[in-house]
């Protein structure tokens, strides 16, 4: 376990310097200068030059990727264009929004789509699972910007406690105030805040859950280990739960793990869509202003953390099934 830990984090570094070499060469060659931008209509010529080489803009492609790597390395994204701030700081206040809405999405696919699965593969041919295959299909064609706005027009505004924009306070700040003061209200006002965005990313989500539940315990109840806790007189429900639906679980938490990596960065247009402050919406004013370092950072972030979910998915196999070694 542990050399195979170790291999995959040399592979992580190998990824993240891909992808910050393919990200800086696309803004690179990007058209559009930011100086320009920043300082607005008829900017003064030494003051463009002065700015250009305060930010290393004047110097050759790799020259700059070298000097922002190396930084990088060290924990300095560099300095936002527009904001005049760390990149480090902006992302890292923002990101924390982005796993919360991204859990909060996955947290309700699992809920949704893990029973169906199981009620559909267990009255396969039946009504429900004909109803929860309909469902799951409708879930999977929906693009989640549609469903947000759909969930804009027809919940938000009609519905007085549910909120139309914005984020309420971070849910597990809210859960410190519930256990430390008694104080339910912070929980409620994030609860319902997540709730349509959540919904709006979850929904496909939910969707391809309950359809690769479904198919992959009727594989697993076919094997010859169930037929054999059937034939001791085992109950149904016991069969399925503790024998069958364990290891039918393991492509479903590889899938549930890629998802919330693509959530980390997937959800820039519902984050648009609800005004939701993550790091997704902080990317897209970034690229809108020409703000390359935020935009720089911000995808090596989001990177990075997808393919650290990567290995914790790959880590909670052994978990799942004590058959699987790494060693």
């Amino acid at each position: 376990m542990i050399r195979y830990t170790v291999r995959r984090l040399l592979w992580m570094v190998v990824v993240l310097l891909g992808v910050s070499l393919i990200v800086f060469s696309l803004i690179f060659l990007s058209p559009g200068d930011p100086i320009r931008l920043m300082l607005g209509e008829d900017p003064d010529p030494d003051t463009i030059e002065r700015l250009r080489q305060h930010y290393g803009l004047d110097e050759p492609f790799h020259v700059q990727y070298f000097l922002w790597l190396g930084n990088a390395l060290q924990g300095d994204l560099g300095r936002s264009i527009r904001q005049r701030a760390p990149v480090a700081d902006l992302v890292l206040s923002r990101i924390g929004a982005t796993i919360e809405l991204a859990a909060a999405s996955v947290l309700l696919a699992m809920v949704i789509g893990i029973p169906l699965g199981v009620l559909a593969a267990v009255r396969r041919g039946g009504w429900l699972d004909s109803g929860s295959m309909a469902l799951s299909l409708v879930g999977v064609s929906m693009p989640n910007f549609w469903l947000g706005l759909v969930l804009l027009s027809y919940v938000a505004l009609n519905v007085a406690w549910v909120p139309v924009f914005g984020r309420g306070p971070a849910f597990t700040q809210a859960v410190t105030a519930l256990f430390t003061a008694g104080d339910p209200g912070p929980l409620w006002d994030s609860v319902r805040h997540l709730l349509l965005p959540a919904t709006a990313l979850g929904t496909a989500i939910a969707g391809l859950v309950t359809r690769l539940t479904r198919s992959s315990l009727l594989e697993v109840l076919a094997h010859d280990y169930v037929r054999t806790a059937r034939a001791k007189g085992l109950r149904e429900g016991r069969v399925v739960n503790r024998h069958a639906l364990r290891n039918a679980l393991l492509p479903v938490i590889t899938v549930v793990g890629l998802q919330f990596g693509f959530l980390l960065g997937g959800a820039i247009t519902t984050e648009v869509v609800f005004a939701w402050p993550g790091a997704g919406r902080l990317i897209v004013d970034a690229i809108r202003q020409r703000d390359f370092p935020i935009v720089q950072g911000g995808v090596l972030l989001v990177a990075a953390s997808f393919v650290l979910i990567n290995l914790l998915v790959d880590l909670s196999y052994a978990m799942l099934d004590p058959r699987i070694r790494y060693d």
